[in-house]
């Protein structure tokens, strides 16, 4: 569903609820397992819900989730941690079923020359030749390495047409950091100024089997949004014809129970809009639904048609 980032814009608020949808792969939902590590974290913005928002209720007890916390060692490294969440996964991208995501908004913050960053310049990251990286966790230049649980994020991309991998397609991924702050752009509705900041940006090119990674952390969950990640799909490095604009969700359970083994992400549980109530993804996330899983880090994967 293609519609305006933040609820809170008066111009963009929905006049219903909507009814929440259970899918076949929400309803496997129900089953797994996951593990996660911690680093140590950055402390996280404290957002509250806007006026008169009511707080959805939590997930139900089936998909409840439990988490024990390893200390985290004075080199900001992290023992294993592990979680029990709420569905089966596989790690093995291969094996993963095709999805063919919507197209959905890119926000206010894509930083890739459509807009202005709010003190005075247009954000643009993908003019940047160190944009093409594997690592995001850093600004461009290599500085400001953010905190938080640590996300490897896997993208097997194919063509619509015959499930063949699209071999050399870029896709810029962008999010948030554990506040809910975005890079690349100053003001209130960032809750500070990040224009000067490129973190958590990176463009990757598919290999021959169609496959592109990165290196991350889980994003944070802020007022209005369940958490989230934003995509691009281009059809070369040159950028030049974009084929996607999208966004990926994680399942409600999971994201909750991450969130709580790290009091970095204080903040995401402060915040609780799940899929069902967000303004992007409440007519439905099973085309766009990360398969999570992992021990000492999180493993995020998914396999795409464009």
């Amino acid at each position: 569903m293609t519609t305006a980032e933040h609820p809170w814009d008066d111009d963009h608020e929905h006049d219903h609820l909507p009814v929440v949808r259970l899918t076949r792969r929400r309803a496997i939902s129900l089953l797994g397992g996951i593990g996660v590590a911690v680093l140590a974290g950055c402390g996280g913005k404290d957002d509250t819900l806007a006026a008169g928002t009511t707080a959805p209720a939590a997930p139900s007890s089936t998909g409840a989730s439990t988490a024990s916390t390893a200390a985290v060692t004075s080199t900001g490294a992290a023992a294993a941690t592990t979680t029990t969440a709420s569905r089966a996964t596989t790690t093995t991208g291969a094996a993963l079923p095709w999805l063919t995501p919507p197209s959905e908004t890119g926000g206010p913050f894509p930083a890739d020359g459509s807009n202005q960053n709010g003190a005075g310049a247009v954000a643009n990251v993908l003019d940047k030749p160190a944009v093409f990286r594997t690592d995001m966790t850093t600004d461009l230049d290599g500085s400001n390495r953010q905190s938080g649980i640590p996300l490897n994020l896997r993208i097997k991309i194919g063509h619509k047409a015959d499930k063949t991998p699209f071999a050399g397609a870029a896709v810029y991924v962008w999010h948030c950091d554990v506040g809910g702050h975005y890079s690349a752009y100053s003001g209130g509705m960032n809750g500070g100024d990040y224009a000067a900041r490129s973190y958590l940006r990176a463009v990757g090119v598919a290999d021959a089997d169609g496959n592109v990674s990165f290196t991350s952390i889980l994003p944070g969950r802020y007022q209005g949004r369940a958490a989230h990640i934003h995509f691009a799909v281009f059809n070369d490095r040159s950028l030049a014809t974009r084929l996607l604009t999208s966004q990926f969700a994680f399942d409600d359970a999971e994201a909750d129970a991450l969130y709580a083994s790290n009091p970095a992400y204080a903040g995401s549980l402060r915040n609780p809009t799940y899929n069902s109530r967000d303004n992007v993804f409440s007519d439905g996330v099973s085309n766009q639904l990360l398969d999570v899983n992992g021990t000492s880090a999180v493993d995020a994967a998914i396999n795409i048609l464009v």
